[in-house]
């Protein structure tokens, strides 16, 4: 591999070879070492940076991180852990924009139902209470009011309505310096497990079409699967979740194995286009032209064949039940 040379430590980059693999540039790569201390070389005798293959996608994070609105000061060095966290809640703020902007599109069918509108006023005293159980890290008094609010408006409005803006509020807030990371990670952390033990159950009961729910290799966004779940699970479909940062090797067999004939797919906007659909070819040469494969988010590539895109959930809901249900 170019760039590559043996040292005790083992296989090393050049810096070169780093900035080649990662699209940062390497005067980029010298100014964070020199004013955040990473990515941190080693010095080879001939005294040139050497790199372990490991920083590779570290610095994808944090250039995805970046790319999403992040100053470097607020990233840079920070910890793969933290920088998933962030990228899962600025992707799930993400769609959350989408949501609550696009124009809802009619279907005619008796199935859909958006449910409740929450007046205002309402919806962000609700927004409020989250942060506040956000900011003093209690988790019980946040599950008390997700499961609360959850029964008492219903799914699509508490996802549309409630959460959606939520998380646009994590992010600014994260952004403005008013929360810090462990606040965005417990957030984060309650929000999964809370929208899993929703899904879940539903799945396991449904005897509709299973699809598979997961990301490329290289995305790191776990919430809008959480989302998307739900709403499929909801419409009777079983729930096959790989999560993140899945092989395609793995989405193929997952869709061969389970009886899966829809993948669904999240994509942020950080996400290179060229490489999404070159992703994207790869895994319908590997499941064949029969199964559905179906893309959501701000960096999901248009144009592709035989692949469906969506950008919000009442969106996706509306194709589930009119385009694959009744299919």
């Amino acid at each position: 591999m170019m760039g590559t040379h043996s040292e005790k430590g083992g296989a090393t980059l050049s810096i070169g070879a780093v900035s080649k693999a990662t699209e940062i540039p390497v005067e980029t790569l010298r100014t964070w070492e020199r004013r955040y201390g990473f990515p941190k070389p080693q010095r080879a005798a001939s005294g040139h940076r050497r790199y372990s293959s490991s920083v590779i996608p570290h610095l994808r994070l944090i250039s995805a991180a970046i790319d999403q609105g992040n100053r470097p000061v607020n990233v840079v060095g920070e910890s793969i852990e933290t920088l998933k966290v962030l990228l899962d809640v600025s992707r799930a703020a993400e769609m959350a924009d989408v949501i609550t902007t696009q124009s809802p599109v009619h279907v005619d069918s008796d199935a859909y139902d958006p449910g409740l509108q929450v007046a205002p006023a309402i919806a962000a005293q609700i927004v409020e209470s989250w942060m506040d159980a956000t900011m003093r890290l209690d988790a019980d008094l946040m599950r008390t009011s997700l499961e609360s609010t959850w029964y008492r408006v219903g799914a699509m409005p508490f996802l549309n309505q409630l959460l959606s803006p939520f998380l646009r509020e994590i992010g600014q807030a994260w952004f403005e310096g008013r929360i810090a990371v462990l606040h965005e990670q417990f957030a984060s952390n309650q929000l999964r497990k809370f929208l899993s033990e929703q899904w879940r159950p539903l799945s396991e009961r449904a005897r509709g079409p299973r699809v598979v729910c997961t990301t490329l290799p290289g995305e790191y966004h776990a919430i809008g699967l959480h989302m998307v779940s739900v709403v499929v699970a909801m419409l009777g479909c079983q729930v096959v979740f790989l999560g993140i940062d899945t092989p395609l090797r793995t989405i193929a067999d997952a869709m061969r194995q389970s009886g899966a004939d829809a993948a669904l797919l999240s994509v942020s906007a950080a996400a290179n286009t060229a490489t999404v659909a070159g992703q994207v070819s790869e895994l319908r040469g590997l499941l064949g032209p029969d199964a559905r494969i179906v893309l959501g988010g701000g960096g999901a590539p248009g144009g592709l064949d035989d692949v469906m895109y969506f950008n919000d959930l009442q969106l996706l809901s509306n194709w589930v039940q009119v385009e694959y249900l009744s299919a």
